[in-house]
């Protein structure tokens, strides 16, 4: 009877080791195949992350480009990835034999993998990329019209797109460089730069209201980032701006501005430079930024020791707010305001 009995605590005992054996096992092997799915996630994480830079930067062109030695219209889209989430877009088209059918210039946002949109007179459009082309559409079927506002004899730059190798052609192609039309309190201006014998110029061409039809023209530096209006003096006129910035050396900063006088004419606002300015060049070394923000002019730019290419940076940013003024001659910014961080 003893026997038995200590034969039946052995069995028991093995029962109960192998039971924790087996749930070590499976503990293992969940542990394992976390692992696993974890790696896997990575590998997925790392791989969407690893995707080729500016996919789908490049050229885009409509279907009357393979016929273009014929004689046929055609349009081009010109798309640069600038950030993870935004891109840089040009629409142009031949321009050796008629006036341009449509030119277009704008920052579009990622919304999703392969879609993006902006928006162009308060209607959503978007551009929605795979490897080899491009649709350009309005969020509401209604709003595509909007798009033909850029457009010359009733054109229409929505539609699809093949990208292409290499650039549009260059001998076809309109030379625009930049193109934005800006319209606020009743009163409109269509603002285009191209380069003409090898300098940079910048046009603006107001209209609406009383405005005088004059072209207004000026030689500018480094390359457009962007555009502004506000009425910045609160008389019922816009002021704009056009804000640039140089590719080389200490990337300066450049801000190129009017103001509208009465409703019928235009003049240039004065920024003085600030390297000259005691009040805020301390630190100053390029590197700066402009844009309009509700009525100021606001720059920014990082500061700096030292002077030069060796100046060395110091991690802190000065923001400076410029009003606008009546000077002796023109209106002036006016530097009222500067902090750092």
């Amino acid at each position: 009877m003893r026997s038995i009995l200590l034969l039946l605590i052995t069995i028991s005992l093995m029962i109960l080791i192998s039971g924790c054996q087996d749930n070590q096992t499976a503990q293992r092997s969940a542990s394992q195949t976390e692992d696993q799915n974890a790696d896997r996630t990575t590998e997925r994480s790392a791989a969407s992350m690893s995707m080729p830079e500016k996919a789908f930067s490049g050229s885009y062109v409509s279907d009357g480009y393979d016929k273009r030695n014929e004689g046929y219209d055609w349009i081009g889209v010109i798309v640069d990835e600038v950030s993870m989430n935004a891109i840089e877009i040009k629409v142009r088209s031949r321009a050796d034999r008629k006036k341009p059918t449509c030119t277009f210039d704008t920052k579009a946002y990622k919304k999703e993998e392969g879609l993006y949109s902006t928006s162009v007179n308060g209607k959503e459009i978007f551009f929605k990329f795979t490897s080899d082309s491009l649709k350009i559409y309005a969020g509401n079927l209604a709003d595509q019209d909007a798009l033909a506002f850029y457009c010359y004899g009733g054109g229409n730059f929505a539609g699809g797109y093949r990208k292409i190798s290499g650039q549009l052609d260059q001998e076809q192609v309109d030379k625009t460089l930049f193109s934005a039309v800006l319209s606020l309190q009743g009163l409109s201006f269509n603002i285009s730069a191209k380069n003409e014998n090898g300098k940079n110029m910048l046009t603006i061409f107001p209209f609406g209201g009383e405005m005088d039809p004059e072209e207004y023209k000026l030689e500018y530096k480094g390359e457009i980032t962007g555009t502004g209006i506000e009425d910045m003096n609160a008389d019922g006129y816009p002021e704009i701006g056009v804000f640039t910035k140089e590719a080389e050396g200490l990337q300066k900063g450049h801000v190129y501005s009017y103001s509208v006088y009465g409703g019928k004419s235009m003049g240039q606002i004065y920024l003085p430079s600030t390297e000259d300015n005691a009040e805020v060049n301390e630190g100053y070394n390029g590197h700066d930024e402009f844009q309009f923000v509700e009525t100021y002019l606001i720059q920014r730019f990082p500061l700096f020791n030292g002077e030069g290419p060796e100046a060395k940076p110091t991690g802190k940013t000065r923001q400076v707010g410029y009003q606008l003024v009546d000077g002796e001659a023109s209106r002036v910014f006016k530097a009222i305001r500067a902090n750092e961080y």
